[in-house]
């Protein structure tokens, strides 16, 4: 129940994302909301865990070749590729997942759990599973929109990274690094109204969010846990 709730999040606020950006013209976009929308209605009726994430995974390609006619064509995109990222965008994803997933492993740990043990990816030796289950909630509405406006905006320029000569993967240079985690660092500090319609920085909503899945975990309900989903 809380790997159902969490992957239809997500893919809601995928599917805000592409509707974010889109432009007039892009039927193409429009086709990938819908196709994101479908799978969603498939959901509830999934299963097994291994089912589930078979359609999170569906979604996510659908997105992210959405978002890849979305993007400004400096910035070549043709979907997530990682170890190592092969282009500018999939390097700013890549970094901002892992900031991300290290901001959500804090607040597990300060509640008092154990960020290796999840409930919806598999476990590995030296992966946290339960910050990777949280926070992919959050990818969507964090990450992807901040590298999107980064892109969009014209605040980051492909001058601003480089090729690594050992794996072949794509860097950010340190003016680069230093302009993404100013981005970020604003990001997480900024005042929004996810959570009961209150101000808070995102922060305090990861806060908030490992709060209530405690409160899931010990009373056995996942119906105290509500997912972050933007309009």
């Amino acid at each position: 129940e809380m790997g159902k709730r969490i992957v239809a999040a997500k893919m809601h606020n995928q599917r805000v994302m592409l509707r974010r950006y889109q432009r007039n013209q892009e039927t193409e976009v429009e086709e990938k909301i819908q196709a994101i929308k479908q799978l969603e209605h498939r959901i509830n009726g999934s299963k097994e865990i291994d089912e589930l994430m078979g359609i999170e995974g569906m979604a996510a390609r659908t997105y992210f070749s959405g978002l890849s006619a979305l993007v400004r064509p400096e910035f070549v995109f043709r979907g997530r590729n990682r170890q190592p990222p092969r282009d500018p965008f999939n390097a700013m994803l890549s970094l901002g997942y892992t900031i991300l997933m290290y901001e959500i492993y804090a607040e597990i740990e300060n509640r008092g759990m154990n960020p290796y043990i999840g409930f919806f990816h598999q476990l590995h030796r030296g992966h946290p599973c339960l910050a990777s289950d949280l926070m992919e909630e959050w990818r969507a509405v964090v990450v992807d929109s901040t590298v999107m406006s980064l892109v969009q905006g014209n605040e980051i320029q492909p001058e601003h990274f480089e090729a690594d000569d050992e794996t072949g993967g794509i860097l950010l240079t340190a003016q680069g690094m230093r302009i993404f985690i100013r981005k970020m660092e604003k990001k997480f500090e900024g005042a929004v109204k996810y959570l009961k319609n209150q101000s808070a920085s995102l922060r305090r909503c990861f806060y908030l969010q490992t709060v209530d899945f405690a409160k899931a975990v010990e009373l056995r309900d996942a119906d105290c846990y509500h997912p972050v989903t933007i309009r």
